[in-house]
């Protein structure tokens, strides 16, 4: 919860703003519906998993950056193909 709590004061949010959210209910279901829906439409099962291009690509788990250059230069010579 701290570290949730600081990466809010980071984007700049203060304690009462990042309170006020956390203890929103309306706030809460309508995250846990965009997460399930994530889970659902892209067979997410680990944190972190990055979603690219709608689903096109996926890269699960922690990452080298060797494997997001891969993966992004896959993409972009499709892109560029097309």
């Amino acid at each position: 919860m701290k570290s949730l709590q600081q990466n809010a004061k980071l984007a700049g949010m203060s304690d009462e703003e990042f309170e006020q959210c956390h203890d929103n209910a309306e706030y809460r279901k309508g995250l846990e519906a965009k997460i399930q829906s994530a889970r659902e439409n892209h067979d997410i099962q680990s944190t972190p998993t990055f979603i690219l291009n709608g689903g096109e690509e996926t890269i699960r788990g922690a990452s080298s950056i060797k494997t997001f250059d891969q993966v992004i230069g896959k993409l972009l010579a499709e892109e560029e193909a097309n």
